[in-house]
């Protein structure tokens, strides 16, 4: 009777003219019912892509999501036939003027290239060009560094949470607003722009062109992100196989991202038996895992359609990019759109714009030149082992006197929201409370002190090792305990220990 009494009482606020967000925030923050969409809804108000006023909400949508229809044509691309049909025209233009077989070129090399472990390149006339071997035979990456001059000038290494993160500075990243807001290169299939051979041409920008005004530049560019996102969004929740499903709602129009990545496994040559008779395995190697398959024609993955959102937005924020570990944060958001009936259908588009305003108010915690400002992920860390400090300090004393520094556990724990530490329905869970604070940094830093609280007694009485262990791998438990606790932390409830 109380649970049917919970969703009476979201039921009349939600069906309001004008929607009471403070009222809606109190009801949000002890968690929203999975029944009738109700939860999508509340997000989309919370995280404000939907406005107060009902009535408004059918022409705000629709315009969204033809906004962000036009961004993945624009980038993606509308179809394998419109870009061909483009690049051959302007083909034809280029080949009256020049005398060669820019087609020839095209047929040959460009349509060919993707991403793979051992990298091959085409010349100017079509032709593959093996690259250059070193002494043992393995291939040199003598591109390399031409491709991605700055392209890792933020990345940060050696983090235990192993995310690699790029730095900009704080106006460099534009959220997209409007219409006018996007960029001029249509890919086809191949990733190729059409705008590579238009009336301009002369077919002298190649693969090879080390030009900074040359497209293959920016194509090679964005084959380095799509190949990370690729990998990312293919091991997005392994222990549950909603992501590996078909969606039943597939974008057959836009061509697949993925068929621009391929996995191609490194193979060495046995060596002769009589340079190797004194060598002894102590075990056998394990053959590679195969590839992850692909589905048919006309369907389409869960995860495939977060790879075209993370890409999109990844080029229309060039300043921050993409970053790993986003794939963690938008998969949460893309799974609760998915499962409600209501929008399914325009999930993709609704994830999007729900991403980039859960992005916009946590971007500070990925980028490294901000890690010391007031939002950065330094600062929220050197909070969050204050706050111990204040609530617990024999447990701060411990972890100090063992060296456990925060960086070791609290980096990932704040900069995915603590996605990776529960399980999805938990984590949805926390995100709920999370979403419903005005004050989400501080939030998160009584969330994830209530988080060692709760294991006190274990960390008092372990290792270096075991403590280690227990933080980075945090034990299941019932997230609502957590959550009580940190709202008694936030409140002065709790007179510390």
């Amino acid at each position: 009777m109380a649970y049917k009494a919970r969703l009476a009482e979201f039921d009349s606020v939600l069906q309001e003219n004008k929607i009471d967000l403070n009222k809606l925030r109190k009801l949000c923050f002890t968690g929203v019912p999975d029944e009738g969409g109700r939860r999508a809804v509340c997000w989309c108000l919370l995280l404000h892509y939907l406005p107060a006023d009902t009535a408004a909400w059918s022409l705000h949508l629709a315009k969204k999501r033809a906004q962000y229809q036009a961004f993945v044509d624009d980038i993606v691309g509308i179809s394998s036939s419109l870009s061909n049909s483009s690049s051959s025209a302007s083909l034809n233009n280029s080949n009256k003027r020049t005398g060669r077989s820019c087609d020839e070129t095209l047929t040959n090399g460009l349509n060919n290239l993707s991403i793979h472990s051992g990298n091959t390149s085409i010349n100017d006339t079509g032709s593959p060009i093996t690259p250059p071997k070193d002494d043992f035979g393995v291939p040199t990456q003598c591109l390399n560094n031409s491709r991605s001059k700055h392209a890792d000038s933020g990345s940060r290494d050696g983090d235990s949470s192993r995310l690699s993160r790029r730095g900009g500075d704080d106006n460099d990243i534009v959220l997209p607003l409007n219409d006018s807001v996007r960029t001029n290169n249509r890919l086809n299939d191949s990733g190729i722009s059409s705008n590579t051979f238009n009336s301009n041409s002369t077919c002298n920008d190649h693969p090879l062109n080390l030009s900074p005004d040359s497209e293959w530049g920016e194509f090679f560019k964005d084959n380095e992100i799509l190949g990370q996102i690729d990998k990312d969004v293919r091991r997005l929740c392994p222990d549950m196989c909603f992501f590996q499903r078909a969606t039943a709602h597939p974008h057959c129009n836009n061509p697949r991202l993925s068929s621009r990545v391929t996995y191609t496994p490194l193979h060495s040559d046995t060596a002769n038996a009589r340079f190797c008779q004194s060598v002894k395995r102590s075990r056998p190697r394990r053959a590679p895992s195969p590839p992850p398959v692909v589905l048919a024609p006309g369907e389409e993955a869960h995860w495939e359609v977060l790879e075209r959102v993370l890409f999109v937005y990844a080029k229309l924020n060039p300043g921050q990019g993409y970053v790993q570990g986003m794939n963690e944060i938008i998969g949460p958001i893309y799974y609760v759109l998915a499962t409600s009936p209501e929008h399914a259908e325009h999930a993709e588009a609704d994830c999007f714009w729900l991403f980039t305003a859960l992005m916009a108010e946590v971007r500070d915690l990925f980028i490294r030149t901000l890690d010391d400002s007031e939002s950065g992920i330094g600062r929220l860390m050197g909070r969050l082992m204050d706050t111990l400090a204040v609530h617990d300090r024999v447990t701060a004393g411990k972890l100090n006197q063992q060296g456990i520094r925060e960086q070791y556990f609290a980096f990932r724990w704040l900069s995915l929201l603590f996605s990776q530490e529960f399980a999805l329905p938990d984590v949805i869970r926390v995100w709920d409370s999370v979403l419903s604070r005005t004050d989400t940094h501080a939030f998160l830093v009584h969330f994830a002190t209530a988080m060692i609280i709760m294991q006190r007694d274990t960390i008092l009485s372990g290792d270096f090792a075991a403590n280690m262990k227990l933080l980075q791998n945090y034990p299941p438990c019932d997230v609502l305990q957590i959550l009580n606790k940190a709202v008694h932390l936030s409140t002065g409830a709790d007179g510390g220990w």
